[in-house]
């Protein structure tokens, strides 16, 4: 090799070395995973839930790795027990950045979804919250760091209003049952306006009837001393806010004592998987929402649809996934739809990546509005019927709605005036 060529190739790697040296990872990233911290409760009264998410998770996971992963590297998830506080959701977040992670799938419900919201900037991290409602996530306490993955409390009540009153016309007279905090609160505010909205549309005319809340401990055991006072004064519909096991020890004793023969309907905001914990307990007239209604159509005959069951029978060896399992398995196609978007896993541009991203999901498009980074598809709302065959109850009368339909106006950093 003559000395002119040799000094060539010398600068050649030297600029090589310098380049690498300025862009920090590069050289770590290359064959490494990709690492998606997850905060979920493992422990207490909502672990069920916690693991009906991280199945979902894991489904999406499994479905991306065997496509090649992200940016052309596998996906490895780092679990952390939130222990369902949002003192355990930062303690997690923190431990997770700290650790290189800036990715974060959490906020089993709206409580450590607040909690983590201040400190996202300055952790650099992006956090898509799997369910969390409150509305004053994505207005007044709005930050780019966090998307919200499922519908707010204000598309999610009149959501249900307007499903249930149109399969039950004629259910006039309303009696909120919630938890004494302020979820079940908003919540139950929300959903009576709602009904009062559309009740004269769906029954020509007249006004519906919304009674004072009844108000219950979040973790009470024990409901027969308010289901015969319900008894003594019976509702054509409920509206049962009570997350958990709370809600399901509700609705069993109801069944019991024979409270669901009274009423015409009974909204429950669990979704169809409190289904799975009841079993032959489910009551009469119960109404959810379904966040994927895989035994009917339109996703009975969709390709997408019923391969992702596939995927998830094969992952779990169930043939029946819950509504928690798909939230969070779109909660992370979401983050790994704009990682791909974006290709990278830096913070800021994961954070453009993820705005305005579109992709099909169960039930049709997915888009993510950019405005205040509230996610929005297609919403299911169905009956819940107990029947003999496994896995013991099946979905009938099923309703869709756009969640454009529902939505309110964007307003990041104000209030939204319900």
């Amino acid at each position: 090799m003559n000395t002119d060529r040799r000094h060539v190739l010398t600068g050649a790697a030297a600029a090589v070395g310098a380049s690498l040296l300025g862009a920090p990872g590069l050289l770590l990233a290359q064959g490494q995973p990709v690492r998606i911290g997850v905060a979920l409760p493992l422990s207490g009264p909502l672990a069920f839930l916690g693991n009906e998410y991280i199945t979902g998770i894991k489904l999406a996971v499994a479905q991306y790795n065997k496509d090649g992963g992200l940016l052309g590297r596998q996906i490895e998830l780092v679990v952390r027990d939130d222990k369902f506080s949002g003192a355990g959701a930062v303690a997690a977040a923190r431990e997770l950045s700290g650790m290189g992670v800036n990715l974060l799938l959490a906020g089993a419900n709206t409580g450590p979804t607040l909690a983590l919201l201040p400190i996202l900037e300055e952790i650099k991290t992006v956090l898509i919250s799997i369910s969390a409602q409150t509305l004053s996530i994505t207005h007044e306490l709005y930050t780019r760091y966090m998307f919200r993955n499922w519908a707010n409390n204000y598309m999610a009540t009149r959501g249900f209003a307007r499903s249930s009153l149109q399969q039950y016309r004629g259910a006039k007279r309303w009696q909120p049952v919630i938890s004494d905090n302020a979820f079940g609160r908003d919540a139950a505010k929300m959903f009576g306006d709602a009904v009062k909205d559309y009740y004269p549309q769906m029954n020509a005319g007249g006004q519906a009837e919304i009674l004072a809340p009844m108000l219950v401990g979040a973790t009470q055991a024990d409901f027969q001393l308010q289901i015969n006072q319900l008894l003594a004064n019976p509702a054509d519909g409920y509206f049962l806010a009570l997350p958990g096991a709370s809600g399901i020890t509700f609705l069993r004793q109801s069944k019991q004592l024979g409270l669901d023969k009274r009423w015409k309907c009974l909204v429950d905001v669990s979704g169809d998987a409190i289904a799975k914990s009841l079993g032959n307990d489910i009551p009469a007239n119960l109404w959810s929402f379904t966040a994927w209604p895989f035994q009917g159509e339109p996703l009975k005959s969709n390709k997408g649809s019923q391969q992702t069951l596939s995927d998830y029978t094969a992952l779990t060896g169930d043939r029946y996934p819950s509504s928690y399992a798909a939230m969070a398995w779109r909660a992370a196609r979401v983050l790994f739809e704009g990682v791909k978007r974006a290709k990278s896993t830096e913070t800021a541009a994961v954070i453009e990546g993820i705005e305005g991203v579109k992709f099909e999901s169960l039930g049709g498009t997915l888009t993510v509005r950019k405005e205040d980074h509230q996610v929005l598809a297609t919403s299911f709302y169905a009956r819940v019927t107990p029947v003999e065959a496994a896995p013991k109850w099946t979905l009938s009368d099923l309703i869709t709605i756009p969640d454009a339909a529902l939505v309110e106006p964007a307003s990041p950093g104000r209030p939204f005036a319900v």
